[in-house]
């Protein structure tokens, strides 16, 4: 699947719903909420009609209000259920909401788009879609030149993975998720962008020199960056493994591109753009420009639509990219 939406959705007086069968009649709803009568905090602040009731599944509401040049925006989601009643009907009209100040608002069902409502959704809780479309605000160039591809794929915990020889792309750098072979984290507490402990890993760590061993075999065009990320407790240690030509071990936190700064340790705020990990839903302040890339481990896998990159200026979201798994050109705004 391939869309790309180009700034905020605005979606009017209509519900954009689609309908799925999985052995029994499931349906995805999305409608903007009125800026004057719903706040902008994440709590539920509009009543699902009675109409709906019995077949409703989850009721949501999502605040996008962090996106560089617009109003914050609340979205209505509600999600339908029925194994046995078919409720289409009820989707070929239109229905009334009420916002918690009681104030009535019409809408008008119609056929959803994919790209909207997989936008709205991947930040769902109760049911993310399954990908999320790349993101471009309209007022910013966006410039693909083939430096840095990130592979999106979740990072192994205790399965040791292979990887692919033969990569696709012709890009000078490629990074990996945190762990992609293997090593121990506990992922319970393991949320480095909070921890107040940043150490290097040591040189003669068992995993630094598993992970050598290795990647000797691994051969590819361009500079492969693996990183480390291992906690003990709530201490946090990373690293690098490099591999241009051959595999090395670069000691350090922080890992300076020709073009950009990998950085682990969430401590860069300079005029080159970094790069930094962090969980879906936690978000650090920080000022400059950086990419934020959304992790996971097998343990604790996060939706598709909850892993991708996006680039920030300040707390402002400027660009993210698709979900999509496998090779991900990282845009140069």
């Amino acid at each position: 699947m391939k869309c790309t939406l180009v700034g905020l959705p605005k979606l009017g007086d209509k519900i954009l719903y689609r309908l799925e069968d999985y052995g029994g009649l499931f349906a995805r709803l999305v409608f903007e909420l009125p800026e004057n009568f719903t706040s902008l905090l994440e709590w539920i602040d509009f009543i699902v009609p009675e109409s709906l009731e019995r077949y409703v599944s989850s009721v949501e509401k999502i605040v996008l209000d962090d996106f560089f040049g617009f109003r914050g925006r609340a979205y209505g989601l509600i999600t339908l259920f029925s194994e046995v009643e078919d409720f289409r009907e009820l989707l070929r009209g239109r229905i009334t909401i009420f916002t918690s100040e009681s104030q009535p608002f019409e809408y008008l069902f119609e056929d959803g788009d994919d790209c909207i409502l997989d936008f709205i959704y991947s930040f769902s809780s109760h049911y993310p879609s399954r990908f999320r479309p790349e993101y471009r605000h309209p007022d910013f160039k966006f410039f693909d030149d083939g430096y840095l591809a990130y592979n999106n794929i979740l990072g192994s915990i205790d399965r040791k993975v292979s990887i692919q020889l033969e990569m696709g792309g012709d890009f000078d750098v490629y990074l990996y998720p945190p762990n992609l072979l293997g090593g121990r984290v506990d992922p319970s507490l393991f949320f480095p962008e909070f921890s107040e402990s940043f150490e290097v890993l040591d040189r003669g760590d068992e995993y630094i020199k598993w992970y050598l061993e290795v990647l000797r075999g691994f051969n590819g065009r361009g500079i492969h960056v693996f990183p480390l990320m291992f906690n003990e407790g709530l201490s946090f240690k990373g690293g690098y493994i490099v591999l241009d030509g051959k595999p090395r071990y670069h000691d350090d936190l922080r890992l300076e591109l020709d073009r950009l700064t990998i950085d682990l340790a969430w401590e860069l705020d300079g005029v080159k753009p970094s790069l930094s990990f962090k969980r879906f839903r936690s978000f650090v302040k920080f000022s400059g420009r950086k990419y934020l890339v959304n992790i996971g481990f097998e343990d604790y896998p996060p939706p598709p639509s909850h892993r991708f990159v996006e680039f920030r200026i300040g707390s402002k979201v400027v660009w993210s990219s698709p979900s999509a798994e496998g090779l991900l050109g990282l845009k140069l705004v």
